[in-house]
């Protein structure tokens, strides 16, 4: 839609990275017709300007240090299998402990907000974080959203940025979680802000797992262990946390009127050193993310057009 006080322009553009010697030569072509009313002058200015696309691109490659490392590789088939054995382990742990995490046990109500009801549970240093609440959407909408940058993004004030590691086979999993359908496993980075000033921003590093449970009401569920990769390095100026947690999605409506109950546990040990106050603080605001999906993702609904 074409938004009052702006001009529709066309732009068709094309990119051809050829690799040679010491690097790649790009070449760039770009069609732009900006609509009418713009003066001739500046329609040759800026033509020459978009001429030097490339050099802007390796200027900016230079100054960011722009990498993308290889994956470390194994030295062996046995280090490989050992890999990937402990990885299914704690997966399979996980997996184990979803019952008890839904259940309540061990939980102490911290209240209820707009129908999210919140609880909380302490573990030794760390404040670990429950929500339940409705969401009147899909469950695969809701799990495509919870699993997404954009979701963590407009659910989580202190969201930086998130990417994808790896992606990783699902067959080893798939054989040890009986009575699941994986759907997907992979390795997620994730970079927060600081919680408060003077405090070191936080990342994370997990494997997240995808299934559905078609015998426990066709729910769907995202879990997430803590794990280390070589292409998420620990660096200066963050501090590691530990982070893992759940999230079950489970139908409660039917085709005419979609609703899921969203069960969201978070168990995140920050690392370094965080006031008391902050995580007493921030914990309880973890506990409304099902609140929060449920907003959010009814304000995008409204901004689609039908």
């Amino acid at each position: 839609e074409v938004g009052q006080g702006r001009v529709r322009a066309q732009v068709a553009l094309g990119v051809a990275v050829v690799p040679v010697e010491g690097g790649c030569l790009v070449t760039v072509v770009q069609c732009v017709n900006p609509g009418p009313g713009a003066p001739r002058l500046f329609l040759g200015r800026f033509a020459a300007r978009r001429c030097l696309s490339p050099l802007w691109v390796a200027e900016a490659m230079e100054k960011t240090r722009l990498s993308l490392p290889a994956p470390a590789p194994l030295e062996t088939a046995e280090a490989a299998a050992s890999i990937s054995s402990e990885l299914v382990a704690r997966i399979l742990d996980g997996y184990r402990r979803v019952g008890s995490d839904i259940s309540g046990e061990g939980w102490e109500l911290h209240g209820v907000r707009s129908g999210c009801t919140q609880y909380l549970q302490r573990e030794g240093s760390m404040m670990n974080s429950k929500g339940v609440g409705a969401v009147q959407q899909l469950r695969d909408k809701i799990v495509d959203f919870v699993t997404s940058e954009q979701g963590r993004r407009l659910t989580d004030d202190m969201f930086a940025s998130e990417r994808v590691v790896e992606q990783l086979p699902r067959a080893d999993v798939q054989r040890a979680l009986v009575g699941a359908e994986v759907q997907r496993v992979q390795i997620v980075h994730t970079i927060t802000k600081s919680p408060v000033p003077g405090v070191a921003p936080r990342d994370a590093v997990t494997c997240q797992v995808v299934y559905l449970e078609p015998a426990l009401r066709n729910r769907a569920v995202v879990l997430m262990v803590p794990w280390e990769h070589p292409q998420a390095p620990i660096t200066s100026g963050r501090v590691r946390s530990i982070v893992s947690g759940v999230a079950v999605v489970t139908p409660v409506g039917d085709a005419r009127t979609p609703a899921c109950e969203l069960t969201a546990i978070q168990r995140v040990d920050p690392g370094g050193v965080v006031p008391h106050w902050a995580v007493n603080t921030f914990a309880p605001k973890r506990c409304l993310l099902p609140l929060l999906v449920q907003q959010e993702m009814s304000k995008l609904d409204r901004r689609r057009p039908h």
